[in-house]
């Protein structure tokens, strides 16, 4: 489990389940958090703000601004591209 809890910024308390079950799923937590992401151009911002997120949440780095930075992200009109490792997609 990651360390803390996100702070709810208004209506957020769906963000914050889904950041939580991304948070504490091992494989993509590690991903996100050691950086090794690929994420690509100007519409990488999502990717970026989850990623710092997670490596906050489990560094005990949180502050509640960076779940409101990644709220903000996440109400643009697009979504991040990410590169995700056949080792993250394929069962085992």
């Amino acid at each position: 489990m990651s360390a803390q809890g996100l702070r709810n910024h208004g209506n957020t308390c769906f963000m914050n389940a889904v950041v939580q079950c991304l948070s504490n799923t091992a494989p993509l937590a590690a991903f996100l958090a050691l950086g090794r992401y690929r994420a690509r151009g100007a519409r990488a911002e999502v990717t970026h703000r989850l990623a710092a997120l997670v490596r906050a949440l489990w560094t005990r780095d949180y502050t509640p601004q960076l779940s409101a930075e990644f709220k903000l992200s996440s109400d643009l009109p697009w979504v991040g591209e990410l590169t995700v490792p056949a080792t993250l997609t394929e069962p085992e």
